[in-house]
């Protein structure tokens, strides 16, 4: 995360006024990345989410199957 951090501080300073910035996640990430912007480019620069759904092989499982990625 720490990585991510400096790397999106830098997207800023390069980023236009105008500019947009998108960013592939999974879940395990999604909500520490999304609060990360949020205090870095402020609450009201996010636009949208973008869930991308793709089919797997359906497998037994005990739990849901992660089958979608986001995209901030």
């Amino acid at each position: 995360m720490q990585m991510m951090y400096e790397r999106l501080i830098l997207m800023k300073e390069l980023l236009s006024e105008k500019g947009t910035i998108f960013i592939h996640v999974d879940y395990r990430v999604h909500a520490y990345l999304k609060i990360m912007m949020d205090e870095i480019f402020g609450v009201s620069s996010f636009l949208n989410e973008i869930v991308w759904y793709y089919r797997r092989w359906t497998a037994s499982s005990s739990s849901f199957q992660k089958m979608h990625d986001d995209i901030l």
